[in-house]
């Protein structure tokens, strides 16, 4: 599932009010933008660009595979969008939408369940090593 951008600014009252949502905010998407809706601009992995407030921008990086953020007219706008991306999980407005497969958490919860992963898999590898074979001395960081 691929979001859909707000392409839209002009407001139907007339042509120089624009809209209160910045053009990264998805359309189901019900919050409110924060932030100047030029802060940055997302570039997804087909190359299309859109910019968008630092809230949405965030929230619409994590739902992009492949997708990257670039500065806008906020200095260090992009890096904390970058930072609050890695946080959120894809499609966030989906309040009702499971949350138990890879693409469909965030990539802060991907890496920790790969660490939970890997401590578990580093534990029975050491209960399987014969200890008269590898001392358990050999594997403490002081060397005791």
């Amino acid at each position: 599932m691929t979001p859909s951008m707000n392409t839209s600014q002009t407001d139907p009252k007339g042509p120089s009010m624009t809209t209160d949502r910045c053009t990264a905010a998805h359309s189901e998407d019900p919050t409110p933008c924060a932030g100047p809706h030029d802060a940055v601009t997302i570039l997804d992995a087909g190359g299309t660009t859109v910019t968008g407030c630092e809230h949405h921008g965030a929230r619409l990086l994590a739902s992009l595979d492949g997708a990257r953020v670039e500065p806008g007219t906020v200095l260090g706008a992009a890096t904390r969008v970058f930072a609050a991306a890695d946080g959120i999980h894809p499609f966030p407005w989906l309040v009702d939408a499971p949350r138990t497969t890879p693409g469909q958490l965030s990539a802060a919860a991907n890496r920790a369940a790969e660490q939970d992963r890997l401590a578990a898999e580093a534990t029975n590898y050491r209960e399987d090593i014969d200890p008269d074979l590898f001392p358990p001395e050999l594997f403490t960081s002081d060397g005791r």
